[in-house]
């Protein structure tokens, strides 16, 4: 887990009301700056999301995309 996503909410409101550039914001995700600017404009769409289909009760579908874990 990053540190970031390990402190308490309270805590994690006051860094990001803090937030001033995409440096602080890699920090705060617990990424580098390039891994943060690889995922946001290289990385295609596709590869960022897994689309799904699932049925309703209703017996209609309904689409789910849910982001794709990153490896470490």
């Amino acid at each position: 887990m990053s540190e970031g996503l390990s402190k308490s909410p309270q805590e994690l409101r006051d860094e990001f009301l803090k937030l001033q550039n995409r440096d602080d914001v890699a920090q705060l995700l617990g990424v580098t700056t390039k891994q943060l600017n690889f995922h946001l404009y290289v990385l295609p769409s596709e590869r960022k999301y897994k689309t799904f289909i699932i049925p309703k009760k209703s017996g209609e579908t309904r689409q789910i995309s849910a982001p794709v874990r990153r490896s470490r």
